[in-house]
């Protein structure tokens, strides 16, 4: 099964819907009900702001600057819940205009405290495994959730568009850093349930958190349009009571890896080429213009798609008494190259008294 060619953007958008819709409480007394201290008083400044996002009676995009502002310090205060409600409703506004920077620096720190709490929200049982990972390694762990329950979500429109009767993946495989997760190498993330359980470094037991699914393993790479990063991913499902998932996963990574340089390296021998054709092609039209102008002979104009081209050589050249012969176009060796790359002649020019095309060895 692929996911291929997939912007990362849509992908965390359809993510955080499933997320916002699976996880967060129906609108009500719980998901409006805001932080309050001991004493019983509001524990944010800008109570009115959120409860007006929570109660969708306001759109962020439509809040003026100052609010934005004010709020932003009082994010930190909300519960994931009510984070995921608030970005779930923002997921349409993207914009890099500089009059709304105050909206901009609220979503990004929206994204910064919902991130550090939605892993936590979706482990089995009350709390992820002493002691708590760090802020860096719990961000990592919730952008995998986001970005597999978005790819879920693609996948199921992409079979019941296709109607091909294939089962889209419930149980994810996650590879974790063991230095940030005391020696845990693995998570498994239940796509239905919205779930995710970090399998203990020694012996972890696939079978049992899978419950008799198959565990899917991604070989994954990127791809930029533009500013777009795309999402390239290959994945397999395996059989946690016969196979070895860990390395299974290590192998996809290691494919991913070398695919990824592989593509690099391709894509920068494509650009060198094409570098040495554009400046073989100027080096051609620098010459035709230095023999007009330098040596006063009227040569008839060579466009640049023409077959021909002429090139300097000292000596008799073609016969005709003039010094050059006819050679072909750089742009007729880039038409050619477009369609396979042959080795690159050399058109470079020389000027003097050496021996032209008709003189001998």
């Amino acid at each position: 099964m692929i996911l291929g060619n997939s912007s990362e953007q849509r992908v965390l958008q359809l993510g955080l819907r499933r997320l916002a819709e699976g996880l967060a409480a129906p609108r009500g007394s719980a998901l409006e009900t805001l932080p309050m201290r001991k004493n019983g008083s509001q524990l944010i400044l800008t109570p009115s702001f959120f409860l007006r996002l929570l109660k969708e009676e306001a759109e962020l995009k439509s809040c003026c600057a100052s609010d934005v502002s004010a709020a932003q310090h009082d994010l930190r205060f909300l519960d994931c819940d009510q984070l995921l409600t608030i970005r779930a409703g923002t997921l349409d506004f993207v914009t890099d205009s500089g009059s709304h920077s105050a909206h901009n620096n609220f979503l990004a720190s929206l994204d910064n405290h919902l991130f550090g709490k939605l892993a936590q929200r979706c482990s089995r049982g009350a709390a992820l495994a002493e002691p708590v990972p760090s802020e860096e390694a719990l961000r990592s762990l919730s952008l995998q959730i986001a970005l597999i329950a978005g790819a879920t979500e693609a996948l199921r429109i992409d079979e019941l568009q296709k109607s091909t009767g294939r089962e889209v993946p419930k149980c994810w495989a996650v590879q974790l850093d063991p230095g940030q997760w005391s020696g845990s190498r693995v998570a498994l993330f239940h796509s239905d349930e919205l779930q995710v359980d970090v399998l203990p470094a020694d012996a972890p037991d696939f079978v049992r958190s899978a419950a008799g699914s198959h565990i899917a393993v991604t070989q994954a790479r990127t791809s930029f349009i533009g500013r777009d990063k795309r999402l390239h991913w290959r994945i397999s499902l395996h059989d946690p009571a016969t196979e070895d998932i860990v390395a299974e996963m290590e192998l996809a990574a290691e494919g991913g890896d070398k695919q990824q340089k592989m593509l690099a390296e391709e894509l920068g021998s494509a650009l060198k080429m094409r570098s040495v054709v554009r400046t073989t092609e100027s080096q051609v039209l620098e010459l035709e213009r230095r023999m007009n102008s330098g040596r006063g002979h009227q040569a008839s104009p060579i466009d640049a798609a023409s077959p021909v081209a002429v090139e300097a050589r000292g000596g008799e050249g073609d016969g005709d008494g003039d010094g050059f012969e006819l050679r072909p176009s750089a742009a007729a060796l880039a038409a050619k190259w477009e369609q396979r790359p042959p080795p690159m002649p050399s058109l470079s020019a020389t000027w003097g008294s050496g021996r032209g095309a008709g003189g001998g060895g």
